[in-house]
């Protein structure tokens, strides 16, 4: 069997050497026309010179030299000047460099590490026009990385803050006021806060001020007005002193005196008794009373500006603010010759 073999292969050689061919493997018989040597076999490998750096470091070839280099597991060709890994070769874009030709910046830094080459993103290198829109999201960020140092003046606005995100503690509450909000229909207003109706007792002085000054002052006075005659209608103040001055009835109101004259009665078969006045009724010794209730209740609150006495009437004529007139009829006191 070996000698068969061996047969076999020096066949193999001696038709390759007068036909210029050379197929080892199945199918010897079939070899392309271009080819010097061919290899075929759905079982076998070819299996090359097999060294370590050194080793292939010592050998100067002809260039396209192949050898696998054991110490970095690839292959490696000759150039005609220096072995050349063909690892690092593949998938490799040859003549790189990181100068900068459509950005402003350099954006990748190479580092080399002694046979390897290392891409890395340059310091600083990232800036918004190497960033397309919208390819940056909250996903993205890493939490608590943006802070104020980081966001322009005026960046963040409204649109772009969420509801509730921003609590009491966030803001500088000494430093807001009514003026800075744009309030619509349904909020209060600086200008609603206090009424600019004449007497209102509330005023806008940094805020809502009260002054209770003027209804102390009116609850004040009508305390002495309701002391005084029972209401606050200063017209129809209580008759304070009914008193006989000479030939005159002198009847206090409000502090002012008015006189009637009763020289009519001061004549024969009258013995000048006195008049006497408890609340609104007058009377005379051992007489008969007067009323005057009528003249102080349901009338129109008027000073009695004037009195004047009939004599042929016994009748007392009291002329109103109005210029109206009032009488009262004295008849029942007169009497000749008695003292009832």
């Amino acid at each position: 069997m070996k000698r068969a073999l061996l047969f076999l292969v020096f066949g193999i050689f001696i038709s390759g050497h007068v036909e210029g061919q050379i197929k080892i493997g199945d199918n010897p018989q079939n070899i392309d026309a271009s080819s010097v040597l061919e290899l075929e076999s759905d079982s076998r490998v070819l299996v090359i010179t097999r060294i370590s750096t050194a080793q292939m470091n010592a050998i100067v070839p002809s260039a396209g030299a192949i050898v696998y280099n054991t110490d970095l597991q690839c292959l490696h060709y000759y150039d005609g000047a220096q072995w050349i890994n063909v690892c690092e070769e593949v998938g490799g874009i040859p003549n790189l460099t990181t100068e900068p030709l459509v950005n402003t910046n350099s954006t990748l830094v190479i580092t080399t590490n002694g046979e390897n080459n290392h891409i890395e993103v340059a310091p600083n290198s990232i800036r918004s026009e190497q960033i397309v829109d919208g390819g940056i999201n909250g996903d993205d960020i890493q939490d608590n990385s943006i802070g104020q140092s980081k966001i322009g003046n005026d960046a963040v606005g409204r649109n772009e803050i969420a509801e509730n995100a921003v609590g009491l503690e966030a803001l500088d509450t000494d430093q807001i006021t009514l003026s800075d909000f744009n309030n619509t229909p349904g909020f209060i207003t600086g200008a609603e806060i206090v009424s600019n109706v004449a007497g209102n007792a509330l005023t806008d002085n940094g805020g809502a001020y009260y002054d209770n000054s003027a209804i102390l002052n009116s609850i004040a006075a009508n305390t002495a007005a309701i002391a005084a005659d029972g209401d606050t209608d200063n017209q129809n103040e209580l008759i304070t002193s009914a008193i006989i001055d000479g030939n005159d009835l002198v009847i206090t109101e409000q502090g002012i005196e008015t006189r009637v004259p009763l020289d009519a009665f001061n004549n024969s078969g009258s013995d000048n008794q006195n008049l006497t006045l408890a609340v609104n009724d007058l009377s005379i010794d051992n007489g008969n009373t007067v009323s005057l209730a009528g003249f102080l209740d349901n009338t129109d609150n008027q000073t009695i500006t004037d009195f004047t006495f009939n004599p042929a009437t016994n009748v007392i004529t009291l002329t109103l603010q109005n210029g109206g007139t009032q009488t009262v009829d004295l008849s029942a006191l007169s009497g000749t010759g008695t003292d009832n």
